[in-house]
């Protein structure tokens, strides 16, 4: 299997349940090795015959549909832990902190509450939102996974919020990979698809 993803690229790979899309995820990640083939991001090597970049040296931003939350901070620290750890861009942070929480929809008031006062969709909208909170504050992100991130969410809420997002994360230079097994949200947000069936990528018009 040959993967690349562009830069700036939306990336969508549709597939049935265990036909092997998280595992791809964790193959780019670089927290499984691949068989063989390669995978390519933003023009750089990642893996392949010869190469196999550390998945700690990779960069990479991962929501998937596991929420995992410190159950002791409230949602806005959650988020918060994802921002650069320089102080000027921690205080611009608070600002996109604020943006986030908007930009998926999630209540102002919300930002107090605890991970066990909410809804196992807004548990994924705060983990989302904390993948994507450090973008466009010098953060070295060279790519964002998506590993039905929403998939606790309503399907027509949760196609308007992921537009959102890619729309956000798409002021930047950075590509992103979308996998689902709904083609219907694959089909509204990704520039370009791909079917993921026994192993293979096969592309989808």
């Amino acid at each position: 299997m040959d993967l690349t993803v562009a830069p700036g690229e939306v990336l969508g790979i549709s597939g049935p349940s265990a036909s092997g899309k998280t595992t791809l995820l964790q193959v780019i990640a670089g927290t499984v090795d691949p068989d063989r083939g390669s995978v390519r991001l933003s023009g750089v090597t990642l893996t392949d015959a010869d190469v196999l970049v550390r998945d700690d040296r990779r960069n990479l931003m991962l929501a998937g549909q596991d929420a995992v939350l410190d159950r002791e901070n409230n949602v806005a620290a959650n988020i918060a832990t994802a921002l650069p750890s320089d102080k000027k861009r921690r205080r611009i942070g608070a600002h996109r902190v604020a943006m986030v929480l908007d930009l998926l929809e999630l209540d102002t008031v919300l930002a107090d509450s605890r991970p066990a006062q909410l809804s196992a969709g807004e548990r994924q909208r705060v983990a989302l939102a904390r993948a994507i909170v450090g973008f466009g504050l010098g953060g070295p992100e060279a790519a964002v996974l998506l590993d039905e991130p929403l998939s606790a969410v309503e399907v027509g809420t949760r196609i308007r919020l992921l537009q959102a997002v890619l729309a956000d994360v798409g002021t930047q230079p950075i590509p992103v990979v979308l996998v689902s097994h709904d083609p219907e949200e694959i089909a509204a947000v990704a520039g370009r698809r791909l079917a993921l069936t026994r192993g293979r990528l096969t592309p989808v018009p």
